[in-house]
């Protein structure tokens, strides 16, 4: 069996998420899935970018969006 250190970082998450509701760890992931969605985009089709767009466009259409 192959342990695995846990690095200080990742200790640290863990502990401030635990003390998370559960909406508040659901906000939390959708804010972070963007940036982990921008290291994967290189493997994203034309066609799946462009379904990605129309979502999102649709979305503010409807009025479901946020500002900073």
């Amino acid at each position: 069996m192959t342990t695995m250190a846990i690095s200080h970082t990742d200790k640290q998450l863990l502990r401030l998420i635990s003390q998370l509701d559960d909406s508040q760890k659901k906000s939390l992931l959708n804010f972070i899935k963007p940036f982990l969605a921008m290291h994967s985009s290189e493997n994203q089709t034309i066609e799946e970018y462009n379904i990605e767009l129309a979502k999102a466009l649709e979305n503010v259409k409807k009025g479901n969006f946020t500002t900073l």
